[in-house]
């Protein structure tokens, strides 16, 4: 992003961006199909997939991107949230989208929609995710995409992609999380993130990443052609296997061992169970897991990686529950380094110490990210993707090395 007195046109619409209701739900889907409709969007590609599910939606996108890619189709992909840069969310090709097209697509739909300039065009304002959601697939329909991937924000009958008309849905998996918006128990969630698929066109899930039978029986709420996936030891291989199922059912021409395997291998997803090392010789673990089922998921993998004690940056976006996140990270924990995420609202660093040293975790404090990186050789970074981002900013990452499909 450009610094001093002379902003370029991204960075000031950006800024508007964030103002636009960055944190807040919205609660219908009228007003963003009122809008795709004023806009006259067509499809954003020849085939449009949706992934919803608590977790593992964004390794699911990133897989089936990648066994696409490697298969010679045009793919865009539409992601939540980012990490560094807002053009990480929007993608063709897996290359991000530039700064001009990004301002060339969001500048007639910030001013016809946003309701700054006027009364918005739509029945409201449209909100931040809503109206990105729409530049996305503006911009995805002037590519001559063969598919589109659009990864739901949150829950999914109400969540502004599911405007669009899937030819194929996912979920992923389905675990308690978000429950201020969408229900307190998992077959709740199940039917909100159900709403995703449509009748008659497949739907495909996995029978052991959590919540088989609610999702199972919320879907058949709405006539799907239910694809059950049993495939991999573990929430990695499960949503890679998830990906691959998507991608044989829209181009069983194309799936070959071979691109599956080529695919496998330059897949990336950053801020997923991704080692970083730095300039200085140290290794992160970084992981975005944010509630109990990833926390519990994200253990396994540093299990795996290390037998000894870690130092753990952590921090919470959102109203977290910290207990039993940090009841399962107990026991991996050398130093807890609690801090607060920059890019989101936070819970207050002291509260979850307070937390963490009534469990017996040796912990400290550190006001931001960066002055928590100062105070480690090596440590694991957990606890919110926002955190993630936060961290791998202060490390002077650049979205360009954000990939996510290595080249050859």
């Amino acid at each position: 992003m450009a610094t001093g007195s002379n902003p370029s046109r991204f960075d000031e619409l950006t800024i508007l961006l964030y103002e636009q209701n960055q944190f807040v739900i919205k609660y219908d889907l009228a007003s963003m199909a009122a809008a795709a409709e004023s806009l006259g969007l067509p499809s954003p590609a020849r085939k449009v997939v949706l992934v919803g599910g608590t977790n593992g939606k964004g390794t699911t996108c990133a897989s089936l991107n990648a066994y696409a890619m490697s298969a010679g189709l045009r793919i865009g992909f539409y992601s939540s949230p980012h990490l560094i840069d807002l053009r990480e969310r929007i993608r063709v090709n897996a290359a991000v989208i530039s700064e001009p097209d990004f301002c060339r697509a969001l500048e007639p739909i910030l001013r016809r929609f946003s309701g700054r300039e006027g009364p918005s065009e739509a029945p409201r304002a449209l909100s931040y995710f809503e109206l990105l959601t729409l530049t996305a697939w503006s911009y995805f329909a002037e590519q001559e995409l063969d598919l589109a991937i659009f990864e739901v924000g949150l829950g999914g009958r109400l969540d502004a992609t599911n405007t669009l008309d899937p030819d194929l849905s996912i979920i992923t998996s389905v675990a308690l999380d978000h429950q201020d918006y969408l229900g307190d128990t998992t077959a709740a969630i199940a039917s909100e993130k159900a709403a995703i698929c449509r009748p008659g066109r497949p739907l495909i899930t996995h029978r052991y990443a959590g919540g088989f039978e609610h999702i199972k029986a919320a879907s058949a709420l709405h006539g799907p052609r239910l694809l059950t996936v049993e495939e991999g030891a573990g929430p990695s291989e499960w949503n890679q296997a998830l990906g691959w199922a998507g991608f044989r059912t829209l181009y069983p021409q194309f799936a070959t061992q071979a691109v599956h395997d080529d695919g496998l291998a330059r897949v990336r997803w950053p801020g997923r169970r991704q080692v970083w090392d730095d300039a200085k010789g140290r290794r992160f673990y970084l992981d975005g897991a944010h509630n109990p089922h990833a926390i519990a998921a994200t253990c396994d993998w540093l299990q795996s990686l290390t037998s000894q004690p870690i130092d753990i940056v952590f921090g919470l976006s959102g109203k977290r529950e910290a207990l039993p996140l940090l009841k399962s990270l107990a026991p991996l924990v050398g130093r807890l380094i609690v801090t607060e995420c920059i890019s989101a609202p936070a819970i207050p660093a002291h509260e979850i110490a307070e937390l963490a040293r009534g469990l017996g975790i040796l912990t400290e404090v550190s006001a931001t990210p960066a002055q928590a990186l100062a105070t480690v050789s090596s440590a694991a970074v957990v606890g919110s993707l926002y955190l993630v981002g936060d961290v791998l900013a202060a490390l002077g990452i650049q979205v360009e090395d954000l990939s996510i499909y290595a080249e050859a």
